[in-house]
């Protein structure tokens, strides 16, 4: 199935407040307005064409400064991204080394506009014959925003980032049966402390909540997009019992499974 779990395009007045979105790594491409995102307590304010990038865990809202908010709203899901082959384009959703900034302010608006449209379309399309289009232009587009700003992109080639972006495709991969710290460790020819460390400066997570990210994300899939059993969900995302999941999902989505597959089933995920 896709990595992209949902495109938008919205025009309106509404600020929001503090949220996350467990489940979702989210860019914006604020096409038009003036407002301000508070991130993680940092606070961006934007008045030009712009693109914002908010990690699945991290706290964000948006004040809305009395004109209309034009923008598109992509949501990736953070349990596929290490499975891609543009890992290191995509790494910009979800790792967040020190000083990483969550906006990149735009110049070439043109282009912006035709990849996100044309995103847009294809994802409404849902194209079987070319069910990876949408993929393909996400990816096109990060390409271009490197090729404008690289610095911008949080994963340089290097032997450190290397090891965690091969560790983090472990962890996408393996949702029922997860290395541990210590066999990582002997994989890696790193010390248990090294490793946990340099996993948490470059992604900002440690490894078991970013794996436990990465059930829960799978689980948000699922309920999202087949009919299979709660129980079945369960068992296929490596909590082992009903009682595990409902705890962790309800703690980090604010519902139970159950509650959320209504609410998916009733609404678009914004």
């Amino acid at each position: 199935m896709s990595m992209i779990q949902q495109v938008r395009y919205l025009c309106d007045l509404d600020s929001s407040h503090i949220h996350t979105h467990t489940g979702y790594h989210q860019m914006i491409y604020v096409r038009q307005g003036d407002v301000t995102f508070n991130i993680e307590g940092r606070h961006y304010h934007i008045d030009r064409p712009s693109a914002v990038f908010i990690g699945c865990h991290e706290q964000h809202a948006v004040t809305v400064h009395g004109q209309a908010y034009e923008r598109y709203m992509l949501n990736v899901y953070p349990h596929k991204v290490g499975l891609h082959g543009n890992f290191r384009l995509l790494s910009v959703f979800s790792d967040r080394p020190n000083g990483f900034c969550h906006v990149l302010p735009l110049y070439d608006t043109l282009h912006m506009d035709a990849f996100l449209s044309l995103l847009l379309a294809e994802f409404e399309r849902q194209d079987g014959e070319f069910a990876d289009a949408p993929e393909r232009l996400l990816c096109s587009m990060l390409l271009m925003l490197y090729r404008v700003n690289p610095a911008f992109f949080p994963l340089a080639e290097n032997k450190r980032t290397d090891t965690v972006v091969r560790i983090k495709a472990r962890l996408e991969r393996e949702l029922t049966d997860p290395p541990t710290l210590s066999s990582l460790s002997r994989e890696f020819h790193l010390s248990p402390y090294y490793l946990a460390h340099l996993f948490k400066d470059i992604t900002g997570y440690s490894i078991k909540n970013y794996h436990l990210l990465c059930r829960i994300a799978a689980t948000r899939e699922l309920l999202e997009t087949t009919n299979l059993s709660i129980t079945d969900i369960c068992e296929r995302v490596g909590f082992t019992d009903m009682s595990s999941l409902s705890r962790y999902f309800k703690r980090e989505i604010g519902c139970t499974p159950s509650q959320y597959r209504k609410q998916s089933k009733n609404s678009p995920t914004a």
